[in-house]
């Protein structure tokens, strides 16, 4: 993330699986004026902690490409990547609500 403001637009696109952009730009639209901050405070925490994990997701998939396909026992689940992705979105939501 540059030191830029997040926008609704870069937010949704930091994030890192489409079922969260979606659930991001439903709450957004969805808020009061009064709620957007603490949304964005929300969303935003989310979106800086992938872009601070990224390193160790590209080691991950770098691992299931020569692995033909597979994570690493502690993370396999039987799908795809894409499926894995959206699985890591939600530890991350997860996370952050237990957090909260």
């Amino acid at each position: 993330m540059s030191n830029q403001p997040w926008t609704i637009d870069s937010l949704a696109h930091a994030l890192p699986a489409p079922e969260l952009r979606q659930e991001f730009l439903r709450e957004t639209y969805l808020a009061t004026l009064d709620e957007l901050p603490g949304i964005f405070a929300r969303w935003g925490s989310l979106a800086e902690r992938y872009d601070a994990s990224r390193p160790e997701m590209e080691a991950l998939l770098q691992y299931a490409k020569t692995h033909d396909g597979e994570l690493p026992p502690d993370l396999a689940d039987d799908g795809t990547t894409d499926e894995w992705m959206t699985q890591w979105g939600e530890r991350l939501r997860r996370a952050e609500t237990d957090a909260a």
